[in-house]
């Protein structure tokens, strides 16, 4: 079967990451002032999305009573989500 764009896309960011020597201050700073802004864009809703889904499973993991499965990303995501969520009320 046929890899979708995303799909490549994950495979090729999940390698990169998994190397012990990949920086992501480097990776946001090459983001940021070498790409244009439409893609700045699309990597923000990249962003709030995988928080959305993270605040996802951080609830159902503390709803089963998971809470040695959680990481510092997933307790970041639920607090970086409601912030997103109060400011997105401001602007609608």
């Amino acid at each position: 079967m046929k890899k979708t764009e995303e799909q490549k896309a994950v495979e090729v960011l999940v390698k990169a990451m998994d190397n012990h020597w990949f920086n992501p201050a480097i990776f946001a700073n090459l983001i940021v002032n070498e790409q244009p802004l439409y893609t700045q864009d699309r990597l923000i809703e990249l962003i709030s999305y995988i928080v959305q889904y993270q605040t996802e499973r951080f609830h159902e993991l503390t709803s089963l009573g998971q809470v040695d499965g959680l990481s510092e990303g997933l307790v970041l995501a639920t607090v970086l989500n409601d912030v997103i969520e109060e400011q997105m009320s401001y602007m609608t």
